[in-house]
C-alpha cells in the first residue's frame, strides 16, 4: 500500500492548500495520473501519481492547508486487497449501582444549592461562547477584535462566521494576492544577492524573420516558432561561448559554470510567471 502525500512544488514551498480532487476511491490510477489540484503561492498544480494501482481513500478534506509530507490519500498496489476492517471493542459490561435502602435515603439530609456565582474572567480576556472560542482557534482570529451580540457583550459563533465571511469577500476581491507576494519577494532576493550588469547592441534581425518565416510556412499555428525562441538559445550560446558572463560568485571570486539556465519571464494577467529552460 503506498501513501500519497503532498509534495514539494518548490524550493521556497512548505504547504499547500488542497483545492480539488479528480479520483475517488476505488478509481484506478497509473502513473503520470493527475489525481489532484493544489494551491500554491504560485498558482494551482496539477499534483501527479507516482504508481500504478486503486485508490483506497482520500485523507485530505478539500481547503484544507497541509504541510509538504501530509498524506493525502492510499493507494493499493496492483493486486493488492483492501486491508480487513478493524472490528469495534466490545462495549464494556454494565454495572448496575447497588441498590440503597429507602431508610438511607429518608435519613440523607437535604442540602439547598448554592446561588449561582458568576465566574470572573482573567483580566484581559474576552466572554464568548466555548463554540465561538473553539471556532476562533480554528480561525486564527482575535476574540477582542470581535463585538459580541451575547448577553453581556459575549462573542457568540455567529459573530465568527460574519467576521469570516468579510474576510472571504476581501480574499475574493485579488485572488492573485499570493501570486504577487511570492513574486515580489524572489525579485526583490534576486536583486539584492546577485550582481547584475546590462549590455546593449543593435543588431540586424533580418535574416532572423526570414528564417523564421520559412521555417513557419508549412507548420500549423501551434507548432510555429516564436521570434523569441531564436533570442533565448542565442543567449544560451553566448553565455557557452563566453564563461565570465555565466557563473557564480563563491567566497568572493567568480566561478563559471558548465551549464547555461535561461530564465524566462512572460507576463500574464494581474501577475507573472517565470520558467527555467
Amino acid at each position: 500500500m503506498g501513501i500519497f502525500t503532498m509534495p514539494s512544488l518548490g524550493a521556497d514551498m512548505e504547504a499547500g492548500t488542497l483545492v480539488e480532487w479528480l479520483v475517488k476511491p476505488g478509481d484506478e490510477v497509473h502513473r503520470g495520473d493527475v489525481l489532484a489540484v493544489v494551491e500554491t503561492q504560485k498558482g494551482a498544480i496539477e499534483i501527479e501519481c507516482f504508481e500504478d494501482g486503486r485508490v483506497l481513500e482520500l485523507q485530505a478534506d478539500l481547503g484544507a492547508a497541509l504541510p509538504v509530507g501530509a498524506p493525502l490519500a492510499l493507494i493499493l498496489g496492483p493486486g493488492e486487497a483492501a486491508p480487513e476492517p478493524k472490528e469495534p471493542e466490545a462495549p464494556a459490561a454494565d454495572t448496575k449501582p447497588e441498590a440503597v435502602p429507602a431508610q438511607a435515603l429518608a435519613d440523607t439530609p437535604e442540602v439547598a444549592p448554592d446561588p449561582a456565582v458568576a465566574i470572573p474572567l482573567p483580566h484581559g480576556a474576552t466572554a464568548a461562547s466555548p463554540a465561538a472560542r473553539a471556532r476562533a482557534s480554528e480561525l486564527g482570529i482575535d476574540l477582542a477584535t470581535i463585538t459580541g451580540s451575547g448577553p453581556a457583550g459575549a462573542v457568540l459563533l455567529k459573530d465568527l462566521e460574519v467576521r469570516k465571511s468579510s474576510a472571504a469577500i476581501v480574499q475574493t476581491a485579488s485572488p492573485m494576492l499570493e501570486m504577487r507576494k511570492a513574486i515580489a519577494a524572489a525579485m526583490a532576493r534576486s536583486k539584492q544577492t546577485i550582481p547584475h550588469f546590462y549590455l546593449s547592441e543593435t543588431i540586424d534581425v533580418q535574416p532572423a524573420l526570414e528564417w523564421v518565416e520559412a521555417r513557419n510556412a508549412d507548420r500549423p499555428p501551434s507548432d510555429r516558432l516564436l521570434l523569441g525562441a531564436l533570442f533565448v538559445r542565442a543567449t544560451a550560446l553566448a553565455a557557452a561561448k563566453v564563461p565570465s558572463v555565466n557563473g557564480q560568485f563563491v567566497d568572493g571570486a567568480l566561478r563559471p559554470t558548465d551549464r547555461v539556465n535561461i530564465g524566462v519571464a512572460v507576463a500574464l494577467r494581474g501577475a507573472a510567471w517565470s520558467r527555467r529552460r
